[in-house]
């Protein structure tokens, strides 16, 4: 059980495990009062996953670990664990930090269900 707010400035969240034959194994969404709580919290993930040992340091997806050119908003793809292919993004229009996952370090697999993750217009 989560308590909110988990992080300084969340409204809500919202996580996600998806079945064994889905493109990513997890995505979780965060909703933030603001971009300075939400730009927050990203650096403060992204700053511990450099420090404690996780690479993010390279290409970028969907070729491996490193930050991603994304208009405004800000990405970063990481690996975690031994093969886990990560990738942390922020919707800066919605405030939403969101991070997801895929299991066996498949880099395209996760980028393609990255563009195609949204937010779609209603």
């Amino acid at each position: 059980t989560e308590t909110f707010p988990a992080e300084l400035g969340q409204l809500a969240g919202a996580d996600c495990d998806l079945p064994i034959d889905a493109q990513i194994d997890y995505v979780n969404y965060e909703l933030y009062v603001d971009q300075a709580s939400m730009d927050a919290t990203y650096d403060l993930l992204a700053r511990g996953f450099q420090n404690g040992g996780g690479t993010v340091d390279g290409p970028g997806c969907p070729e491996g670990p490193g930050p991603i050119v994304n208009d405004d908003d800000r990405a970063l793809c990481y690996m975690f664990l031994v093969d886990d292919a990560q990738i942390q993004w922020t919707d800066r229009a919605h405030f939403i930090f969101a991070n997801a996952f895929h299991d066996d370090g498949d880099w395209q697999a996760l980028f393609d269900w990255w563009m195609d993750a949204g937010p779609v217009a209603p």
